[in-house]
């Protein structure tokens, strides 16, 4: 090899070397993952009183929806540990109500119920430390 060449061979070499990420710049980070719960009530009855509970860590929102017609919905967003309670009145004679709880669009839990003045209710605790993840990230 002609040592005219090695030179810039090492150069390039150098350079390669100083390009790639060193293990030790790298460290490990929580990626917190936003969750949407969503609310929902479907059903025949063309009237219903809802009542929506949400309650992450140690702060609670509880809200009254009267006269509510169907099908009807609501999403919150959630990161930590998070109860959800959901309950609906049936104010007709007859009819189908069901209460339903999603997590990013995929059902949890639902309860339906049929005739007069009837109450569908569901409940589910989301546990947000399941749904946190570790990853390296490197500058």
């Amino acid at each position: 090899m002609n040592i005219k060449y090695i030179l810039p061979v090492f150069v390039l070499l150098g350079l390669l070397t100083l390009s790639c990420e060193r293990e030790t710049d790298c460290y490990t980070k929580t990626k917190e993952t936003y969750y949407t719960i969503t609310l929902s009530v479907t059903g025949t009855a063309s009237s219903v009183d809802i009542l929506r509970v949400f309650k992450q860590d140690e702060t609670q929102d509880t809200t009254y929806f009267n006269d509510a017609t169907l099908p009807w919905e609501t999403d919150t967003t959630t990161i930590g540990d998070s109860w959800v309670y959901l309950v609906a009145h049936n104010n007709d004679s007859t009819g189908t109500v069901t209460a339903a709880i999603l997590l990013n669009g995929n059902e949890v839990v639902h309860e339906t119920r049929s005739g007069a003045f009837v109450q569908p209710a569901v409940s589910w605790n989301f546990l947000g430390e399941d749904y946190t993840e570790e990853y390296t990230e490197c500058p």
